[in-house]
């Protein structure tokens, strides 16, 4: 479950392991409702206690018979039932439930789902030799039924096999008894089955004959058993048909998936369909099934469906749910649903506003970029056409760079840190030919303009009362009183000037 391995052991404690990691899950072992109050079999000398569970989303349902029921011991063991939910970590019920079993039907106790007619679980059994002991999935409506000698998976004796095979609609079981072989359940007629190799609930032959035990793949399409004789055998959990064939599809649809300008959408669900496919009796599949379920809750809300023999549509009026999902089980004839080289397919639709195609262009490196226009590989259309080429990046404020430095003045050709500052000398920051800013210097001889990223160049202005000075000591050799620079983004680029007076070193210095 979620990754996660759980055990149950006959101190009544759920261990858990974690295969990630290989150690204990963190907090476990952890009492069950059982743990502390039932002994543990090896405690009492009894090793012939038995366990079972099952597995329902974070809960795991918990079964133990306390004696092996024995005939020929005329045991009268107890029947436990209890349930563990691994998302609180704690017991699902106020108390666990008991049974009293005789002789006769309490050897053998596989622990199963009661589902209903269209497969979804209602509730968790004990099965014994002869008995269904069920109980509603949150411990309430404890009932007995006496249904069908064998029907269980429990045998006589030392006749156990308790594994069981969940189909969409149908329970199997495995029997070592001679004459069961494997047993069947349709909860769609909440009775034995009678499709398939399935006669009166029961596949006895030649190659079911003292069955170990039966389980199901996790795509729940095929069961499988093994036999004391060494045979290995397979059938459908859908159709019940010997050596299974069957295969299995999913597609999972969210309406809100498809629109993405924020707006609140109103959707209705449609139907779901296959398409590319010859659904005629003695087409292209035996059997065809789809469920449709809800996500959120993984209530089935559609089906089974047998679409063999029909136009391969479900409707869907009526039903709700954010987000559903349509499975497929079938089994095709041959491989003619593929020889066409036009695979099936399968629409799970509904009605609402047109589906949005959206692109959330990221661009590394934003506030480093120069020049603004990202040149991108052209998206093309199922017709052929370009749809974008390039497009322009607006850089937000936090990207915002900075051209920042001081001026000073300088009398002896050498300048120096101690040479005083120039104040009110203008200063053009221009791209290009264009001019972005004017700026003065400060008192104290600083300035500072905030700028995207890009490359520019500060110009001061050598006129008016500064005609006579000169820039010295620029790191281009120009002295020119130009600079041209890199200005990157959350980063200041620092340019710095010394002026030098050519004309006379007394005269005054003041704003052009």
């Amino acid at each position: 479950m979620n990754g996660k391995v759980y055990a149950v052991v006959d101190d009544h404690k759920l261990y858990c392991f974690d295969p990630a990691t290989a150690t204990n899950c963190s907090g476990y072992p952890k009492d069950t409702a059982l743990a502390g109050t039932v002994s543990a079999p090896s405690a009492t000398g009894n090793d012939r206690g038995l366990m079972d569970l099952a597995v329902d989303g974070t809960r795991i349902y918990l079964s133990y018979a306390n004696d092996f029921a024995l005939a020929d011991k005329n045991s009268a063991p107890t029947g436990y039932l209890h349930c563990f939910d691994t998302a609180t970590g704690a017991s699902c019920w106020a108390s666990y439930l008991t049974w009293s079993l005789s002789a006769d039907d309490g050897f053998g106790y596989a622990l199963f789902f009661r589902k209903n007619a269209q497969g979804a679980g209602t509730g968790v059994c004990l099965g014994s030799v002869k008995y269904r002991l069920c109980t509603d999935l949150n411990g309430n409506n404890r009932a007995t039924t006496d249904t069908q000698d064998g029907m269980w998976g429990a045998g006589r004796n030392e006749s156990l096999a308790i594994n069981e095979a969940e189909g969409p609609t149908r329970t199997f079981h495995g029997s070592y008894t001679p004459d069961r072989g494997v047993t069947c359940w349709d909860w769609a007629t909440d009775g034995p089955c009678n499709a398939g190799v399935f006669s009166n609930g029961r596949w006895y032959s030649a190659t079911t004959k003292h069955v170990y035990g039966v389980n199901n793949d996790p795509a729940g399409r095929c069961g499988w058993g093994a036999t004391h004789n060494k045979i290995l055998f397979n059938f459908s959990l859908v159709s019940g048909t010997a050596n299974c064939g069957a295969g299995d599809a999913s597609l999972t649809v969210k309406p809100a998936a498809v629109y993405c300008d924020g707006k609140t959408r109103t959707t209705t669900w449609d139907r779901a369909r296959v398409l590319d496919a010859n659904l005629a009796t003695g087409g292209d599949f035996t059997s065809l099934r789809a469920t449709v379920v809800r996500t959120s809750d993984n209530a089935v809300v559609k089906g089974p469906v047998e679409l063999v023999g029909t136009t391969g549509t479900v409707s869907l009026t009526g039903v709700t749910g954010a987000e559903l999902r349509v499975d497929l089980l079938f089994t095709p004839k041959g491989a003619s649903p593929w020889n066409d080289t036009t695979p099936p397919k399968i629409e799970l639709l509904f009605d609402g506003d047109p589906i949005q195609a959206c692109w959330d262009t990221a661009v590394a490196g934003t506030c480093t970029m120069n020049p603004r226009r990202v040149e991108t590989v052209a998206t093309t259309t199922k017709t052929g056409s370009i749809a974008h080429d390039s497009i322009e990046v607006d850089l937000d404020s936090t990207c915002t760079g900075a051209i920042a430095g001081t001026i000073r003045i300088n009398t002896t050709a050498t300048p120096s840190a101690t040479d005083p500052p120039g104040p009110g000398i203008p200063l053009d920051i221009l791209s290009g030919t264009t001019d972005k800013a004017t700026t003065t210097t400060a008192t104290d001889g600083t300035y500072r303009t905030a700028l995207a990223p890009g490359t520019y160049t500060v110009r001061v202005r050598l006129q008016g009362t500064l005609a006579a000075y000169v820039s010295i000591a620029e790191p281009d050799g120009t002295n020119d009183g130009r600079r041209t620079l890199t200005v990157i983004g959350g980063t200041t680029t620092t340019a710095n000037f010394t002026l030098n007076v050519t004309r006379n070193a007394n005269d005054a210095l003041g704003p052009a």
